[in-house]
């Protein structure tokens, strides 16, 4: 069937509305992504037999996780789907209470742990791609009248070509998460501290 003059102008227009599409839908980056840490204990009886009241707080002045940085472009901001502090505090306290740790509304024994530094931070060119990531953790253990504190650090740097894939990001994110409470829970000190205090 022959197509009419008005058919042939149109066509045009419609491949250039699906190029526009298919343009904003490629760069159509998320904003958020799922923090889901695994935390792997080897050992599990650190904590038997003792309890503490547990609290976690984020102190970073910035929420946001991921920053993508561009040249001659606004920054992009990735958060996480649910608040830091949230996602920390159950994978921490879930990983304590397998570690034998019981858990309680009230005690003497109060253990702390502070989100100092959680971010990635992308370098994006056209052609390639680096990140480094920091995860910094405090934690402080008061037992009556005494305190012990200790900090917890993790870096982690990549690149690659093209674009940083924030899935990648993601679930590399979440394993470095994962490893670094999973060093707070089994740190022998902080252990030692809540077993053997003067002030018990």
């Amino acid at each position: 069937m022959k197509k009419s003059p008005f058919y042939r102008q149109l066509k045009p227009l419609g491949v250039l509305f699906t190029s526009i599409t298919l343009f904003v839908a490629c760069n159509n980056a998320p904003s958020s992504m799922i923090i889901a840490p695994e935390v792997r204990i080897s050992q599990q009886n650190g904590y038997v037999g003792e309890q503490a009241l547990i609290r976690v707080s984020d102190m970073r002045t910035a929420h946001h996780l991921v920053e993508v940085i561009q040249e001659d472009k606004a920054a992009q901001i990735v958060t996480s789907d649910v608040p830091l502090q949230k996602v920390t505090y159950n994978a921490y306290v879930d990983n304590l209470k397998s570690n034998g740790l019981e858990v309680v509304a009230t005690s003497t024994n109060q253990l702390s742990l502070v989100i100092n530094q959680a971010k990635v931070t992308v370098n994006q060119s056209l052609t390639k791609y680096s990140s480094q990531s920091q995860i910094t953790l405090t934690a402080q253990l008061k037992v009556g009248e005494s305190t012990l504190t200790k900090t917890f650090n993790s870096k982690a740097s990549s690149n690659g070509l093209l674009k940083a894939d924030i899935a990648v990001i993601e679930r590399d994110f979440n394993q470095q998460l994962g490893n670094i409470i999973a060093q707070v829970v089994q740190d022998p000190e902080l252990q030692a501290f809540i077993k053997n205090s003067p002030a018990k």
